[in-house]
C-alpha cells in the first residue's frame, strides 16, 4: 500500500528517571504504560502492507526501561525489513551496560544518544563517553541529538568539547555522516514560574515560526496507548486525546490515514497555522518575551498553556 509516511516513531513508553521539569513528553519515573511485545507483534504484522522504507525509531521516556519490549520490537522491525533507531538518554548503561551487548546482537540497529544540556544533572558526560565508546567497539552506529537548555546556550557546546577530547577517533571517523549530529531546539513547556515565558529569547520578528504546519504529518506516531497520533509533539500535552487520530490495530491504513486528513484540528493547523488559529481565539503570541523558532514552539505553548481557548476556536468545534 503506497502511504505518505516517512519514518515509523513507537513511544514504548514515557517513563524516565532523568525527571527533567522541562520534559516535553511529561515522561516520569512512575509512568508504567508500555507498548507490550504482544501489541507490537499484532502491529508489525500490519506494517507489513505499509510501502515504507524509514527507520522505526524507539522512543519514550527511556526505551531501555521498556527492554522486553524494546528487544522484541526491534527483531520484529528487523524481521519487516525496517531498520530501528533507539532514542536514549543512556541513563540505564551506567547500572546496566550489558544492555548494549544484548543490542549488539540485532543487525539494522542504530542508537540516538541524547547530548542533552538539562540532562546533566543525571547522566554524567563520563557516562556518555562511556556508552559511546562501549557502542563504537561493538560496532554499533551511534549517532547523537544535540539540545540546548534555556539560559546557558553554550552547555551542549562544553559537553561536546570534552566528548571530542576524550574520543577523537569516534568524532573523527562520525562527523562527515549526514545522521551523525542532530541539533533540536530545547522547548520546556511546563516552566511554573511565567508560562507565556516558557521559552528563551528575545522579542522576534522572525517569520518562520507564522507559517502553517508542515513539519508534522509527516511519520506514523504511535503513542504509549497505543494510538496514532499526527505528530511526536502532541503526546505530552494533557489535551491529546483532541488529536488522537485512530487505533492501527482495529482500523485500516486507508482509514488512518482518512482520519488524518479529515480531522478538523489537524485541517486547521495545516491551512491556518498556529499563529492564525491563536488570534481567533483572542491570542497575540507576537507580544510575548518568546522566540519561536518553528510553528511546533508556537502550538506546543499554546496547547499546553491554551487548550481550552484552542480547541474552542478549532473551526471544527471540537
Amino acid at each position: 500500500m503506497n502511504v505518505d509516511f516517512q519514518n515509523t516513531v513507537l513511544f514504548l513508553n514515557r517513563r524516565c528517571a532523568v525527571g527533567c521539569p522541562s520534559c516535553n513528553v511529561s515522561a516520569a519515573a512512575d509512568r508504567v504504560e508500555e507498548l507490550s511485545p504482544v501489541w507490537l507483534m499484532d502491529f508489525f504484522a500490519r506494517a507489513r502492507d505499509l510501502d515504507f522504507a524509514g527507520f522505526v525509531t524507539w522512543t519514550g521516556g527511556e526505551p531501555f526501561l521498556s527492554f522486553e519490549s524494546l528487544t522484541a520490537g526491534i527483531e520484529l522491525a528487523g524481521d519487516t525489513g525496517f531498520r530501528s533507531e533507539i532514542l536514549t538518554s543512556g541513563i540505564w548503561y551506567r547500572d546496566e551496560p550489558g544492555l548494549l551487548e544484548e543490542i549488539a546482537g540485532f543487525e539494522g540497529v542504530s542508537l540516538r544518544v541524547s547530548v542533552d544540556a538539562e540532562h546533566q544533572r543525571s547522566v554524567a558526560v563520563g557516562q556518555l563517553i562511556s556508552l559511546l565508546s562501549r557502542a563504537d567497539e561493538l560496532a554499533i552506529e551511534t549517532n547523537l541529538t544535540l539540545r540546548d537548555i534555556p539560559g546557558d546556550p553554550e552547555a551542549v557546546k562544553r559537553m561536546m568539547a570534552v566528548i571530542e577530547d576524550a574520543l577523537p577517533e569516534f568524532m573523527e571517523k562520525n562527523h562527515n555522516r549526514s545522521r551523525f549530529c542532530n541539533r533540536i531546539p530545547h522547548m520546556p513547556l511546563n516552566n511554573p514560574n511565567h508560562p507565556l515565558q516558557c521559552l528563551s529569547g528575545q522579542s522576534s520578528n522572525n517569520k518562520k515560526w507564522q507559517k502553517r504546519c508542515d513539519l508534522g504529518f509527516r511519520d506514523l506516531v504511535v503513542g504509549e496507548d497505543g494510538i496514532v497520533y499526527p505528530c511526536c509533539g502532541v503526546i505530552g500535552l494533557d489535551c491529546r486525546p483532541s488529536f488522537a487520530i485512530g487505533d492501527p490495530l482495529l482500523l485500516s491504513w486507508k482509514e488512518l490515514l482518512r482520519r488524518r486528513d479529515e480531522h478538523p484540528l489537524l485541517d486547521d493547523l495545516r491551512g491556518q497555522g498556529p499563529l492564525q488559529m491563536a488570534r481567533r481565539a483572542g491570542l497575540d503570541p507576537e507580544q510575548w518575551n518568546t522566540r519561536f523558532q518553528t510553528p511546533c514552539h508556537l502550538c506546543l505553548t499554546l496547547f499546553t498553556h491554551f487548550p481550552d481557548k484552542m480547541l474552542k476556536h478549532c473551526r471544527g468545534a471540537l
